[in-house]
């Protein structure tokens, strides 16, 4: 075949892919896909001629705008082979990267493949050994967003799992190392691709972030992303028109009087730009909250704790989240608002044998060893060792903030009172007056906000209805944050 020819078969397979956006079992074609993630007509195809000179790679890379700021993209094409990866396609994966990380630009991927291509043999496995020491090599260098819009299976989910955020279908999306017949095989239990690691499966356990019912919801959903996260790690993230900075934040209805739980997203909303906020990893440990919002234009990561969820407790996965969520807002430049109001740690034989002081101090690591403007705002409950786990002052949020009504100290006040107190309410006449009276004592002199802020705990207790106003000041003001720190290869976060 001569080259004429080569480019009349290239525009061939063009053609043909986006006339038919779908194929016969309703899949939609990687060109398809490509098309609406970019802005119309920008994508331009990069090795679009490579083959083992009998069949195409199967695999298309490239580059194009999202709301005219560059990013690559490479996609499995589940036409041809089932999106089979082999030794070509590899080399089309790994030199998109190193082009991405040349010029600093985003790289969303798009898995969707049944396999390797298993007549290459080791080629094949070691195409992709070649793609995952890339993508770890890019983490932090510029963001990194997988699409998983069919199968990925094998070793193929490290190149998910080794990016910043993974997104999935609720239907169509499965991930999982071993495949249902052999995990059959090998329990003598029956499973299938969605009950052994379909999106909803995936979002409960936190491999995936973002699970959306379609193909179109999903690609919508990288767009937005992308809108919160800079090109690389040494931009900015872009500028995003909000509304009135010095809006009043209607926050005190949302809180109960009776100290009972309450939505905190419901409170991020009205802080937030335009009131919206784009939750990461919903599904997985709901009593910890992660996300992406605007405040005075400009982007910052929330990490906060859900009251609706166990009070706001904390828990091994909570840490977790909130662990991964915060490194990957310091890698970026993003800053790190933090809406703490949690009893503590969760107590128990299974959060002790599961490693929890171990996870609640990666936690800690990551507040300490992110060095973006870091602000915090105690809400409610803020006890004991999960205070300082929640980027509190000690820990080192640069400015920290409280409500009249928080309660920061080493132990919840009803946990305090029992002890403190044990004798006076076991000799009281009527113990149940008295152990109340003890925690409302402990709560307002002990636990109080204004002791911790006469001790340098607390930069200063706010109106809640100003918590909008002096965010923004704050992040406005820690905008040029400079921090000297001793060099080093890396920490070693205990994980």
């Amino acid at each position: 075949m001569n080259n004429t020819d080569k480019t009349a078969v290239k525009k061939q397979r063009i053609q043909a892919q986006n006339i038919a956006a779908q194929s016969e079992n309703g899949k939609n074609s990687a060109c398809a896909r490509i098309n609406k993630l970019f802005d119309n007509g920008s994508f331009i195809e990069i090795g679009g001629f490579a083959s083992d000179g009998q069949n195409p790679s199967g695999v298309i890379t490239g580059y194009g705008t999202v709301d005219e700021r560059l990013v690559f993209v490479w996609a499995q094409d589940f036409h041809e082979e089932e999106g089979a990866l082999g030794s070509v396609g590899a080399k089309k994966i790994s030199d998109i990267l190193d082009m991405a990380v040349k010029v600093g630009a985003p790289v969303v991927s798009i898995l969707d493949s049944n396999g390797v291509r298993i007549n290459e043999g080791v080629n094949a496995l070691s195409g992709i050994g070649e793609i995952l020491s890339r993508v770890a090599k890019t983490s932090g260098v510029v963001p990194q967003i997988a699409m998983v819009l069919g199968p990925c299976a094998g070793s193929a989910v490290f190149a998910a799992g080794l990016c910043d955020f993974v997104f999935m279908t609720e239907t169509d999306s499965s991930m999982y190392m071993t495949g249902p017949a052999v995990t059959s095989g090998v329990t003598g239990k029956q499973t299938d691709a969605a009950s052994l690691g379909g999106g909803n499966v995936c979002a409960k356990n936190g491999t995936a972030d973002f699970v959306y019912k379609s193909d179109d919801e999903c690609i919508a959903g990288v767009r937005r992303l992308l809108s919160y996260l800079p090109s690389n790690n040494i931009e900015t993230s872009p500028f995003a028109q909000g509304d009135d900075i010095n809006r009043i934040s209607n926050i005190l209805p949302i809180i109960p009087d009776d100290g009972s739980g309450y939505d905190m997203v419901a409170l991020i909303k009205e802080i937030a730009d335009n009131s919206e906020f784009f939750e990461a990893a919903p599904s997985y440990s709901p009593s910890m909250i992660t996300g992406f919002a605007n405040l005075g234009g400009g982007s910052v990561g929330i990490v906060a704790n859900q009251p609706l969820v166990g009070g706001g407790i904390l828990n091994i996965d909570a840490a977790k989240k909130a662990a991964m969520f915060i490194r990957i807002c310091d890698s970026f430049n993003i800053p790190i608002v933090t809406f703490v109001d949690t009893p503590g740690f969760e107590i128990g034989m299974e959060q002790e044998h599961g490693g929890i002081s171990v996870y609640g101090a990666a936690l800690l690591y990551a507040y300490a060893e992110a060095s973006v403007p870091k602000v915090s705002v105690a809400v409610g409950k803020a006890c004991g060792g999960a205070y300082l786990a929640m980027g509190a002052k000690p820990s080192g949020a640069d400015l920290a903030l409280a409500y009249p009504f928080a309660q920061i100290s080493v132990l919840s006040p009803e946990t305090a009172a029992n002890i403190v107190f044990r004798d006076d309410i076991a000799s009281s006449a009527d113990p149940v007056s008295e152990r109340a009276a003890k925690i409302s004592e402990y709560a307002k002199t002990v636990a109080s906000p204004y002791t911790a802020a006469n001790d340098g705990f607390i930069d200063d207790i706010i109106d809640p209805e100003t918590t909008r106003v002096r965010l923004i000041s704050a992040l406005d003001m820690l905008a040029g944050k400079r921090e000297e720190r001793i060099p080093k290869k890396h920490g070693n976060m205990p994980v």
